[in-house]
């Protein structure tokens, strides 16, 4: 049996199975291993300028000052990369799908096509997610600030659990945002409320998926960079942490793919063929 009649039989129970999108995942990329990761190599590339920032020693305030703005910077660019470079991922992916030879300079093609609203709604969706996370921790940062035994709330670590739900539940209602904007050519507002319709009914498996992508993230620097600067330098352990993280990028933009698909099937009964048409 092909993997597309394994998707088609899937996606027949009406059901969105975390399991069967992480193992179709997996395969796509490990069917197009290398330009994945060199796509998302470049996508990771702005953390160097942000760690080249960083240092415990005591400076100047002017240096300071430029550290931060450099810093900002980086975080600028690592954002639009990302999300060019998760457009690149996504069409290749769905390449992929519909057995067609993956080309990263049709890929980038297509990304660039929708370059602005791309970066428009990765803004816009970090913004949000942000404001309300800071918007929910006001009343916790007063509660603490007054007697009331807010330290021991803060001890209890309730804080921190409240603060993180809304940023969770904004993420998951807007996974599929990303593609929704590449495929069916929608700006940021409307991709986001296209991602929130798409993914009302299964919210709790995408709130897995969303849970799962960062803890395998989280490797790099728990995990893979201590081990190998501990074994072998520095060196070694950055480069292992680079490697990872071009890895854990390329899935997640492929997991973002093989999610959309499935939601859209799911839903509207189309066919892969139906979905990417205006790739053609």
């Amino acid at each position: 049996m092909t993997d597309t009649s394994i998707a088609a039989a899937h996606v027949a129970t009406n059901d969105l199975r975390v399991g069967s999108v992480i193992s179709r995942s997996g395969a796509v990329l490990s069917r197009h291993f290398l330009p994945f990761f060199i796509v998302a190599a470049i996508a990771d590339s702005p953390t160097l300028l942000i760690a080249s920032m960083q240092t415990t020693e005591p400076i100047e305030p002017s240096e300071a000052l430029s550290r931060v703005l450099w810093a900002s910077l980086g975080v600028v660019l690592r954002v639009v990369l990302s999300q060019f470079c998760d457009a690149i991922i996504l069409h290749a992916a769905f390449q992929d799908m519909r057995r067609r030879p993956v080309r990263l300079v049709e890929s980038f093609n297509v990304g660039l096509s929708r370059f602005v609203p791309l970066v428009v709604i990765a803004f816009v969706q970090s913004f949000l997610i942000v404001l309300v996370m800071i918007l929910v921790t006001i009343p916790f940062t007063l509660y603490t600030i007054l007697p009331l035994g807010g330290i021991a709330v803060v001890q209890m670590g309730l804080p921190i659990l409240v603060v993180t739900i809304p940023g969770l539940i904004l993420y998951t209602m807007w996974f599929v945002g990303l593609p929704a904007c590449l495929v069916e050519r929608l700006g940021p507002w409307t991709s986001l409320r296209r991602s929130r319709k798409l993914t009302t009914g299964y919210r709790w498996k995408v709130i897995a998926l969303a849970l799962l992508l960062p803890v395998v993230d989280a490797g790099r620097s728990k995990v893979i960079a201590p081990v190998l600067t501990d074994l072998a330098g520095p060196i070694a352990g950055l480069t292992g942490q680079l490697i990872w993280t071009g890895v854990t990028v390329a899935f997640t933009g492929i997991v973002f793919a093989v999610t959309y698909y499935d939601l859209r099937v799911i839903k509207e009964g189309v066919d892969i063929e139906q979905i990417t048409v205006v790739f053609d």
